[in-house]
Order: structure tokens, then sequence, then C-alpha cells
């Protein structure tokens, strides 16, 4: 991995007045001018060489080069080897024109030869560009220590990691990848390019193989406790040149991003969220099959034997504390992953914020019955959510098929993101199927038909009007009755009422109905209604 290119350049420093007096014109390595330039010194000693430190713009008349062609030739591979950006040689003194021994090895070593054809005041260029250097390094700061504030401001005010990347990202105009120390992908944001082509860019600089000879980077160690090598945050040259400001940038934003990991739960929002990002591509189309069987190896998740689909909502009988807490979700599905890793079943979890909701990936050996697989996955699921949120039934749990390969997962997946949002307004399961047909599905698909609103309006209203007046409501009772299929002892222990607190209740319904609630076509309208109008939102 190599570094960006810097402001100060061996082509920015000949477009300084005091250089261009002298007529400057380049007659060997001219494709290496967007080497940095640190510092400029003019010496005519013989021995020069060894007194440089690298990137200098080394100015001279020629005395210490020699006039025979075998030491102009080692003076240029020794000045080379000590890696200076650019030497200039001003011609009148000792030289009417560049030695051709000097162009050659010149070009030969990659080394920018400049040849000043009018007289300079060398110490005017050295202050000129000793000036523009110390100027870009101030300003440099100023930007990094603006950012930093930014970056510090964003945290103070609750910001995680994944924002403080994006924050990153858009101010060095480049994507930005958080990587464990193997080199797992825990969090990337993006820039410009889409995030299939950033983490293959990032396999392929993992790999040692980076395409067109390798893209430039700026990559920045993240410390854990002992002076530890936790990770990495590394910013990819995808989007714009990387620069001295990129950087700065990245190696400043380390020490926030080491700070919020060690903030409880940082680490599992990141896998969640990077998971999710993934899976909600896959969802939505903009992975397809190799594609997205690369990324999802980039993720640690390889498919072996048939790919189980689930989603999975929180469930609205959880407080809204409880249903934000996103750090509990977090642990939970780190949980659950740990939990399916020791049964055997490898999975990728992640959150798919737009959509409240998450998505699981299983791998299920071929030959075993997806009934086995699912049990283990649900009781995962309840006993993480128990531990980690509220409530074992915390999480409306969809399963959807299990399918052979990558190209028919987003149809799965989508089928059981759609079957959790039906079933959350519906009667708790363990667990939904939504390969089976269900009377829920089909309601809360058709929660925007106008004859379904106003046949289940004109059915409850008289029950709705009467508790909109009075204190003891009796629409619960009529939920409860049709949820217990009209049992009244399953009924009353629902209410913790008595039967025969519940009796009155019936009749009054009754009356306000003015039907039967014994008739079976009445008891098909109301069930129809109650559970219609936890989809509508009446």
């Amino acid at each position: 991995m190599t570094a960006g290119s810097f402001p100060m350049t061996v082509a920015a420093a000949l477009q300084l007045p005091a250089l261009r007096r002298g007529a400057p014109l380049v007659v060997a390595g001219r494709d290496q001018l967007d080497r940095r330039v640190r510092w400029a010194h003019s010496s005519e000693v013989p021995n020069i060489p060894e007194l440089l430190r690298g990137d200098e713009l080394l100015l001279m008349t020629g005395m210490g080069i020699g006039v025979r062609a075998a030491s102009q030739r080692a003076f240029v591979r020794e000045l080379s080897e000590r890696r200076i950006a650019a030497l200039a040689i001003e011609l009148g003194q000792v030289f009417t024109s560049v030695p051709t021994a000097l162009v050659a090895e010149s070009e030969r070593c990659g080394l920018p030869l400049i040849v000043l054809r009018k007289q300079v005041r060398f110490v005017d260029v050295t202050e000129q560009l000793h000036s523009a250097i110390l100027n870009q390094e101030l300003e440099l700061s100023r930007r990094t220590d603006e950012l930093r504030g930014r970056l510090t401001a964003l945290m103070l005010e609750g910001a995680a990691i994944p924002e403080i990347l994006a924050a990153l990202a858009a101010a060095i105009h480049n994507p930005v990848l958080l990587a464990r120390a193997g080199g797992e992908v825990l969090y990337h944001a993006a820039h410009r390019s889409e995030p299939d082509v950033v983490l293959a860019e990032w396999e392929l600089l993992r790999d040692g193989c980076s395409a067109e000879g390798g893209r430039p980077v700026a990559s920045s160690p993240v410390m854990a406790a002992r002076g530890r090598v936790w990770g990495t945050v590394t910013a990819l040259g995808l989007d714009a040149p990387l620069d001295e400001f990129a950087a700065a940038a990245v190696e400043r934003t380390v020490a926030l991003v080491a700070l919020a990991l060690v903030r409880g739960g940082q680490e599992s929002l990141l896998v969640s969220r990077e998971r999710g990002n993934f899976l909600a591509d896959l969802v939505n189309g903009r992975l397809v099959g190799a594609d997205a069987e690369q990324r999802a190896a980039a993720l640690g998740f390889r498919a072996r034997g048939r790919l189980l689909a689930v989603a999975l909502m929180a469930s609205d009988r959880l407080r809204p504390e409880q249903a934000r807490d996103e750090a509990g979700w977090a642990a939970t599905w780190r949980t659950v992953r740990g939990q399916l890793s020791a049964h055997g079943i490898e999975a990728i979890i992640g959150v798919r914020a737009a959509e409240a909701d998450a998505l699981l990936v299983a791998n299920v050996r071929r030959g075993e019955l997806r009934a086995g697989a699912i049990e283990r996955i649900v009781a995962a699921i309840q006993a993480a959510a128990a531990r980690h949120v509220g409530p074992s039934d915390a999480v409306v749990i969809a399963v959807g098929r299990a399918v052979d390969d990558w190209e028919h997962l987003p149809d799965a997946l989508r089928e059981a993101a759609y079957a959790a949002a039906a079933a959350r307004g519906g009667p708790a399961r363990p667990w939904h199927d939504a390969t089976v047909p269900d009377v829920e599905r089909l309601l809360w698909a058709l929660r925007g038909d106008a004859p379904l609103r106003a046949f289940v309006e004109q059915r409850l209203a008289p029950v709705v009007a009467h508790d909109r007046t009075r204190a003891a409501k009796l629409l619960p009772t009529l939920e409860a009755l049709c949820e217990h299929r009209w049992h009244k002892a399953g009924t009353a222990r629902a209410l913790a009422i008595s039967r025969q607190t519940l009796y009155p209740r019936i009749e009054r319904l009754e009356q306000l109905l003015a039907a039967d609630l014994e008739d079976p076509e009445t008891r098909l309208g109301l069930e129809l209604s109650v559970r219609a109008r936890r989809h509508l939102a009446i």
C-alpha cells in the first residue's frame, strides 16, 4: 500500500516565480513530476548525496558533478538512491548545455532533471519554496484540526463509529474502511463508488494484487490496550486523489475510533450495520450472483450447503426505548451468531436501518430438515433477545425458503421480510412461515384497500364510538374473544377477569353490534374486522 500524492510536488515547485525566472526545462524524468518536495537545498560539493535525506529539490551549477561521463552517471545514481525529488542545474557557469550522460542516466533512474536556462538566485528559490511548504503545512494543520473538532463534536452528540467514518469519507472525498487486524471489514463508508467496488478493491489490496498497479491508500493503525494493534482505518483513493490532508485526516481519526470502540457495543453495532448494508443491497437487487458471494466472503460468510432466509422485526409489544435500543439489538445479533456457530450453523445477520428490521441468512447442510434448522435459529434468537433486550418474544421471526444459490436468495429474503412486516401486528407466534399462505399477510397487503377500510369501520363503529366516551372499554374484550376463538375461559384469563365479569361485557357487545355473537357469520365478520384493523391504523 502506498501513500498518496502531496501538495508540494516538483510540478508545483516549477510554477514558483523564482524558478520560472530561470526558464526551467525538464529534460528527463518528466513522468515523475508528481514527486513530493519536502525541502530545497543548494550545494556544489561532490559528496552532497551523502548529506541528503530524500524528497529534496537539489539546486546546482554543476561544479560538484564532474566532467567525465562515468562520474556524472555515478552522481545521478547516488542521488536516485537517496530518493531526492529532483535535480535542477543552472547552465552558464559549468555547462553550456546539459551533458548527454547526465540526461540518459537521469531518465534511466527516473530522476526529474531540470535545466535552468537563465540565471536565478538560489536563495530566492529556497526562500519561496520553503515559505510555500510551511504555509501548506499550516493550512494542513488547520484543516485537520477543524476536521478533528467536527468529529469530536459528533461523538459528544452521541454519534457512533459509522457516523464518524461517514464524515471522514465526505471530508476526504474517498471511501473509508475499518478493518480488524486480520483484514476482516468491520464497517465501511462509501463516497461515490458503490459498496461492492470498494470491498472488491479492499480484497485485492489485502491479497496484495490490487488492480491498476496498486491504488493509493492512506492507512493508520487503531491501537488497543497494551500497545496491541486492533485494526486499521484505511482510505482508498477510488474517487479522488489522496493527498496529505487525507493521510493526516485518517491519522487524526483513528484515536477517536479507538475511543469509540471502548464504548460498550460499538464493535457489535458496526458488524450489524455493515452486514445490514450488504443484505439490503442484496434484497434491493444491487448485488447478484458471484458479486454477492464475493462480498459475503469479505464479511466472513461463505455459503456451504443451502441458504435459509430469515427476517426479524422488533415486536410492537416492546416499550419504545427497548425497540430503539440499537446497542442491545446489536448485542442480540452477536449472541445469536455465536450460539448458531456453536451448533454448526454459520450465519450472517445485519440491520437494515431504513426498514428498521434485521435480516439473517444461515447455512443449512444439504439433506438437513428445514424445520430442525428453524428450531435452533428461533431458540437462539429468543434466548438472546431475552438476555439483551427484554422479553423472549421481543422479536417477530419470519422464515423464508432455503435456496441453493445466491441468485434465488434475494427473492427468499424479500418474502421473509414481507411476512415479518405483516405478522408484526398479528397474533404472537414463535415464528411465521413465509412459504405458507397466511391471512395476516393478505390483510397487510390489502391495508390500502378502501372497501376493506370501509367494511372494518362500519362493522366496528358502534364499539369504537362506545369506547370513545366510556372508561370501561369493550374493544379489548372483542379482540380477546376473536384471538381465543370465542372460548370464554381463555378470553377471561387473557383479560385477567372472571368468567362472571366477562358475560355482561359479551351481552353489551351484542347490544351495540345488534348481533348474536354465537352466529358463525357474525363471528367471521368480526374476526376479519379485528385482524384487519391492526394493519389499517384506525
